[in-house]
């Protein structure tokens, strides 16, 4: 788990920064609890597929705006 440390952060930050996005992405994280809480491990993969995609695309987003605070 420790390799996927920095790319998760470095995602949160990035997405953190882009207005609108932490409240487009938490459907599908609800979605992937209830599916895992419902032990279907089909509708968590679509979910999450789904999430990565969204997620790909607002650090893209993020990134061609210029939001990302250079430090």
């Amino acid at each position: 788990m420790a390799t996927l440390d920095t790319p998760l952060r470095a995602s949160r930050i990035i997405t953190s920064q882009l207005p609108g996005a932490n409240q487009n992405a938490m459907p599908l994280h609800w979605a992937i609890t209830e599916a895992i809480r419902n032990r279907d491990e089909q509708a968590a993969e679509v979910a999450m597929r789904k999430l990565i995609i969204l997620t790909t695309e607002d650090i893209q987003r993020a990134l061609a705006a210029d939001y990302v605070r250079k430090e």
